[in-house]
């Protein structure tokens, strides 16, 4: 692993890493915004409870 014994292998590495944290950020905001929104939002007189357990439902379903 030659990349890693440099200042310039080093600098590298962390950009490549800063790219991909911005990408799993940009998802992680996608998520909780456009998919997880819907399911919070429960009709009148339902518990946080059952909106949280639809969310998973959706979330785990294969």
């Amino acid at each position: 692993m030659e990349i890693v014994t440099t200042a310039d292998g080093w600098m590298f590495l962390m950009r490549w890493i800063h790219f991909l944290a911005g990408i799993t950020w940009i998802g992680i905001l996608y998520y909780f915004n456009f998919v997880q929104t819907p399911f919070s939002s429960s009709p009148a007189g339902s518990s946080s409870s059952a909106a949280c357990t639809r969310a998973c439902r959706s979330a785990t379903a294969t």
